[in-house]
């Protein structure tokens, strides 16, 4: 059985990779939260940022300062892994699971799983921000120039760490997201990839009204978006 690892930088679009793979009749898991993230690998990386950071601080910049050693968290990635495939029934095709806390301990999870397909969305830096800031107590996100550089120093630390066979989706071109992953997955069941299409309704763009403060960054500018 394949799995899908959603990767991504908070409110970059996750979110809408979990009900494409849903639609195209992945398995998540449970799932009582509005991210759309199962509830055990959340509670999972939520333990691990409170051993390794002290608390679940997942909006603190300083998290990105110094690498976790490759392999710190691998007999405890696999141990909970084992565990929940034992919870998968046998007629699964592929279950999936996001979370954004996962980018600490990538090098764990690239260690101790098979088969699998790692998605990364890209969204426009400027409308994370925005979607970041309106959604996030000011204790957590104080402005958008803020969330603008976590969203930027997300990347920059997710950048070395993605697998090399990584499948890199733009939020802006949804549509071209779900031929990808259907195609990458072994997909072609035209009724669950129009049911995947009819949800798309990405909102683009929103930061130009929206944003406060200086909407500037160089990670925008590697990535295309600076107009």
């Amino acid at each position: 059985m394949k799995t899908v690892i959603v990767l991504g930088c908070n409110h970059s679009g996750t979110r809408a990779i979990v009900s494409i793979l849903q639609k195209l009749g992945g398995y998540g898991g449970i799932c009582t939260n509005h991210w759309g993230e199962n509830d055990q690998f959340l509670a999972f990386h939520k333990l691990l940022m409170k051993i390794e950071f002290g608390s679940d601080r997942w909006f603190d910049l300083n998290t990105f300062s110094n690498p976790i050693p490759r392999g710190k968290y691998s007999a405890l990635c696999k141990e909970f892994l084992d565990l929940y495939n034992r919870t998968l029934h046998y007629n699964i095709y592929f279950s999936y699971w996001k979370c954004p806390r996962s980018i600490y301990f990538l090098d764990a999870w690239k260690e101790v799983t098979n088969n699998v397909l790692f998605v990364h969305i890209i969204r426009d830096g400027r409308d994370v921000a925005v979607s970041l800031r309106k959604s996030n107590k000011r204790s957590y996100i104080p402005n958008d120039e803020y969330a603008l550089r976590y969203w930027g120093a997300y990347l920059k630390y997710l950048a070395p760490l993605l697998p090399s066979d990584c499948l890199t989706i733009r939020y802006e071109d949804l549509k071209a997201g779900v031929n990808k992953i259907a195609y990458a997955i072994g997909i072609s069941d035209k009724e669950k990839l129009q049911a995947a299409y009819d949800i798309l309704k990405p909102n683009v763009g929103s930061w130009k009204k929206e944003f406060i403060g200086n909407p500037k960054s160089t990670m925008l500018i590697k990535l295309g978006y600076n107009n």
